[in-house]
């Protein structure tokens, strides 16, 4: 497996832990920012994070070259060799990193390549052509509508109509994606795992976890709105700071997760005279992740319904829709496609307008008005459906397709 992540998704985590349940050796590549160990072992997985020096292999020798030279000769040289690997790219639709990684993957003879996201499809093609190994492309989210630099964006787009078709498999989130996926390079070959997790503890309605209240010493008549993950601007987050000013004193906001944009919202909970009931708490592990979540009283999905060009905002089907599901948190929701499916089936949570502070408060209202207690054991009778083993049973079937055809 490879996966551009540094911090590694939990979803990854889940897909290696099932295969090598199954019997397979599972190494993942990885990552890596210059501050992680090479190497390292996660309960089973073998996880390899090689680091890459800038240089392009295809240009390796006259970077040597370079490296001798006089030093105003040397920058001006070093520029017309990174105009030239870009150019290569451009032209090959293989950078010198895919290449760089691509010889790691093959380093450990794989007898399949599983990529996780579009960044590393190109090194998974190249090497699983090299080894004759079948392909599997792993796509969580539609890379090509990041907000990402105008030429960036052009070289994925590029990358995944040439090489998608070169794929055994391709595996992506929902329905939505999975149909997005065939139309727009007319395959058939898209499988969809969710992105469903694993609850490795009992929980019943009657029973709930209280940490947050014990850890930040809270009033028990304290209502928690849990937000959680990776905050950022585009998330919609500062709507829900401003939303609190419409509400009563004893309504909490809970950022847990990671992002330097928690400074931001904090300041500003600080500028509206709302500094304490606006609280950033560390992510947590995955072990004890679901404890904390469980131990609010709702979980809020904000993200906007005014971006609805941009199919990976869209078709959104993020981790924390099934951890609040995992954890029997009662879930408020913006107006997107897949959150109004599973919350319209399972009547575990509501839909409301994230586009304005005026809305969010009164979603918070709406929901707290209602039997919290029935949308709480509707959220555990879901997890029944949306949970990671009958995920691994498709992840399964794949692999038995995949070892029938070796």
């Amino acid at each position: 497996m490879a996966t551009p992540d540094i911090m590694i998704d939990r979803r990854i985590i889940l897909e290696a832990l099932s295969l090598i349940k199954e019997g397979k050796e599972v190494i993942l590549i990885a990552g890596n920012d210059g501050k992680m160990e090479e190497h390292e072992i996660f309960e089973g997985i073998k996880i390899h994070r090689p680091l890459f020096n800038g240089v392009d292999p295809r240009l390796s020798l006259l970077y040597r070259v370079v490296a001798f030279g006089i030093s105003i000769f040397s920058a001006v040289l070093s520029r017309i060799l990174r105009m030239l690997g870009t150019s290569l790219d451009f032209i090959t639709l293989r950078s010198g990193y895919d290449l760089f990684l691509s010889k790691h993957i093959s380093y450990y003879r794989p007898d399949v390549v599983h990529i996780h996201d579009l960044p590393f499809l190109a090194a998974g093609v190249i090497s699983s052509s090299k080894g004759k190994v079948p392909l599997v492309y792993d796509s969580h989210e539609f890379y090509t509508e990041q907000n990402l630099p105008f030429l960036a964006t052009l070289m994925l787009k590029r990358k995944e109509r040439s090489f998608i078709k070169k794929t055994d498999t391709v595996i992506t989130v929902n329905s939505y994606m999975q149909r997005e996926f065939e139309k727009k390079y007319s395959i058939n070959n898209v499988i969809v795992i969710e992105n469903a997790t694993k609850r490795k503890f009992e929980l019943t309605p009657e029973k709930k976890y209280n940490l947050f209240r014990k850890d930040l010493v809270l009033p028990p008549e304290s209502k928690l709105i849990l937000f959680q993950g990776w905050f950022c601007e585009e998330r919609n987050l500062a709507t829900l700071v401003n939303g609190m000013t419409l509400l009563d004193n004893d309504y909490y906001l809970l950022f847990m997760g990671y992002g330097d944009y928690i400074n931001e919202l904090l300041d500003m909970a600080k500028d509206l005279g709302i500094k304490g009931r606006i609280i950033s708490v560390p992510a947590k592990t995955q072990a004890e992740l679901l404890y904390y979540t469980s131990s609010a009283d709702i979980g809020v999905i904000p993200y906007t319904t005014s971006n609805m060009k941009n199919l990976n905002h869209l078709y959104s089907s993020p981790n924390k829709l099934y951890e609040f599901i995992a954890a029997g948190l009662p879930v408020l929701a913006s107006d997107l496609p897949f959150y109004r499916d599973v919350l319209g089936k399972y009547n575990n949570g509501i839909i409301r307008d994230f586009e304005t502070p005026e809305g969010f408060a009164k979603g918070v209202k709406d929901i707290f008005a209602m039997d919290l207690d029935e949308l709480r054991r509707n959220a555990l009778a879901a997890y029944e459906d949306l949970n990671w083993d009958n995920e691994a049973e498709k992840l399964k079937e794949i692999y038995e397709d995949i070892e029938g055809g070796l």
